[in-house]
């Protein structure tokens, strides 16, 4: 064994041993003072802020740079320990060897404890950073590229921002940052590495979550992404809200959890998924410096299954509203309130000038509403109405858009009261539907009768009725047919209780059919219980009938109307009747009270330009005791007369048959002939 030349190579390797320990402790004394005079001479410069570092520590054996205590100090302000713009507790960097072979920062980890930033509004577009912004905005190269770069381990753990906005003295705290990136390079082949980035963080006491995974250097740049939001109070920013928008918000909180998938492809791809939640929203309506509740909102659930923005597709699984409150109102002048904000947010020549583009595919799954209201407030009348559609519940499936896919729904409510639901299905080029009330209140349409007529109406309404409606179709019509099996409207009274003028107990119309655009309509039956009738004729020979119609004014002449509406009426009962007259017109007067009316009438019809015979009997009772009662009975047929047609003449009023009477008192009638 040849002793010297192993004394030859324990020198040799000792005297490396001994230089890698004399460079680290030349690196480990020097590197920290060197960066630490680096940090803050450059930093000042190019900063023109006063930029300091408390301590900075370097470890050679393990290639971790430690920076303590790092600050920057506001605009003007000559010490940043008090007046920290910036502040940074820990910057800790271990620098990988790879970067002496790759000629680019490699680095195997990076941490930023608790970075805190004081960031401040001065209004009118200023920030008290502008300064800084405007030394980046100036040693911007052009064309200088990304450099390259490759990171691992990518961390900001606890760091916050303060932000002051002066002139709204509203102040936002960002807080609790947590921020991960595995994976970071544009180095070679590693462009093609995914990266799953995390980011964590309280926003004014709201708490946001995001997570994603992404290829940002490879050319279709693939990114999907995960944002988590809980508990977001939209309050703080109410005072950003545009002042001269007809619309307020009020109040409102926000939940997301939403997917988003991104390609870089001939055209981008970008879809959305996920879920959507409004809690306790309100929107006011302000109209002449008055707000007015327009939406509310107890909650509403969106969960989407892939909306993709940039081909107007919305594919959505369900959405839910639980306790929403619409307000419909109409103003004097005859204008909705959501017709009016529809002008103001999409002008007509905006939608004039708007290109022509490919319509939105849209498609849901399931809609579903509970404990709605809705409330309808008219001012174009002369008596104000306002109504309540209340306990508002409606449950469809299958809607979209274009596609004729049939979708189905069902719903219910209380219209003041009084239980209404339907149910139906709809392509959107026909719809079935099949409604259903009971006891409505003809109050309820008491200010829309006013208009027209003026005795006062109340009593109720009960009703099946079924709606057919069909889309025109190549050489097809447009068609709507509705069909009733009954309509009933009971204890009706015109006027009020102390004086009415009219009212029935109960009428009922069976078998009803009416097709809107053919202007035919048929009633296969009617039923009328106990009418009362007080007519009256004053002595300039008008009747109250006369006076019922509210006259209104008169608007340009129309032309006739070239098809008139064929009207067939199955039979007609009347039964029980009461007919109060007083006619003070002929000399003396004249009065009959007539009981226990009852009519009967064949299937006729009363619009027809050529009527037929139809068969009537009617028969009554007069007189205020009963051993004095006067009765009255005719069994036979009549004709209406008819007008002029064409080659066929005019024919008057037709009418024969049997009379019969029973000491009728014929001297209360003496007038008319007298």
């Amino acid at each position: 064994m040849n002793v010297g030349l192993l004394q030859r190579w324990q020198r040799r390797v000792l005297f490396v041993v001994l230089g890698v320990w004399v460079l680290w402790a030349i690196s480990w004394a020097a590197v920290p003072a060197l960066v630490q005079w680096q940090i803050e001479k450059q930093g000042t410069q190019t900063l023109g802020r006063v930029v300091t570092a408390e301590q900075v520590v370097f470890r050679p054996w393990s290639m971790r740079l430690i920076v303590r205590g790092l600050r920057v100090a506001s605009a003007g302000a000559p010490d940043p320990l008090h007046q920290a713009q910036l502040s940074i507790d820990e910057v800790e960097v271990n620098v990988s060897l790879q970067s002496l072979f790759l000629w680019a920062p490699v680095a195997d980890a990076v941490l930023v404890r608790n970075p805190q930033l004081q960031l401040a509004y001065r209004g009118q577009g200023r920030f008290d950073i502008d300064d800084v912004l405007a030394v980046f905005a100036a040693s911007e190269t052009q064309g200088a590229g990304v450099p390259r770069f490759s990171l691992f381990n990518i961390q900001i753990a606890g760091g916050g921002v303060q932000f002051r906005d002066e002139p709204k003295s509203v102040t936002h705290t960002l807080s609790d940052v947590h921020l991960a990136i595995p994976f970071l390079s544009n180095i070679g082949g590693r462009r093609e590495v995914a990266t799953h980035p995390r980011l964590a963080f309280q926003f004014n006491g709201s708490a946001f979550d995001t997570d994603a995974e992404t290829t940002p250097f490879v050319p279709d740049r693939h990114t999907q992404a995960r944002f988590q939001v809980k508990g977001f109070d939209v309050k703080p920013y109410l005072p950003y809200w545009p002042a001269a928008w007809p619309v307020r918000l009020v109040d409102g909180r926000l939940e997301m959890d939403i997917r988003l998938d991104f390609r870089q492809q001939i055209a981008p791809e970008l879809s959305v998924s996920g879920h959507l939640a409004l809690q306790n929203l309100q929107l006011h309506e302000t109209l002449k410096s008055t707000d007015l509740p327009l939406l509310q909102l107890g909650r509403m659930d969106l969960k989407i299954d892939a909306w993709r923005p940039l081909e107007s597709v919305f594919k959505l699984d369900t959405l839910s509203l639980d306790k929403p409150v619409l307000s419909l109102r109409r103003d004097p002048d005859g204008e909705l309130n959501w017709v009016r904000l529809q002008r103001f947010f999409v002008p007509q020549t905006t939608i004039a000038q708007a290109p022509a583009s490919k319509g939105a595919d849209f498609a849901l799954k399931r809609l579903q509403i509970s404990s709605g209201q809705l409330n309808w407030q008219d001012a174009a009348v002369a008596m104000p109405a306002s109504l309540a559609l209340t306990e508002l519940a409606i449950e469809g499936q299958d809607f979209s858009w274009p596609s004729r896919q049939l979708a189905s729904f069902h719903g219910q409510a209380l219209l003041q009261g009084a239980n209404v639901s339907w149910e139906g299905t709809t392509d959107l080029s026909s719809a079935q539907t099949r409604m259903t009330w009971r006891d409505v209140p003809l109050i309820s349409a008491a200010p829309y009768w006013s208009e027209l007529f003026r005795p006062g109406l109340s009593g109720k309404s009960s009703a099946e009725l079924s709606l057919d409606w069909r889309a025109a179709a190549g050489t097809l019509p447009a068609s709507l047919l509705l069909k009733a099996p009954q309509i009933r409207m009971t204890d009706v009274l015109l006027g009020t209780p102390e004086q009415p003028e009219a009212g029935w107990a109960e009428l009922a119309l069976e078998q009803v059919e009416l097709d809107v655009f053919a202007q035919q309509a048929r009633v296969g039956r009617v039923a009328w219980s106990r009418p009362l009738l007080n007519a009256r004729r004053n002595p300039q020979g008008r009747w109250m009938v006369e006076d019922w119609r509210v006259e209104t004014p008169s608007g340009p002449s129309q032309e006739a109307i070239a098809k008139p509406w064929q009207l067939v009426l199955g039979p007609l009962q009347v039964t029980g009747g009461v007919l109060n007259l007083d006619d003070r017109f002929v000399p003396g007067g004249a009065k009959l009270d007539a009981r226990d009316f009852n009519l009967s009438v064949g299937a006729w019809q009363p619009l027809a330009t050529s009527p037929q015979m139809t068969t009537v009997k009617v028969d009554f009772t007069t007189g205020t005791q009963r051993r004095q009662s006067g009765k009255l009975g005719f069994d036979g047929a009549f004709r209406l007369p008819s007008v002029a047609a064409g080659q066929a003449k005019a024919t008057p009023l037709q009418l024969k048959g049997r009379l019969e009477l029973s000491r009728f008192p014929l001297h209360r009638l003496q007038a008319y002939w007298a």
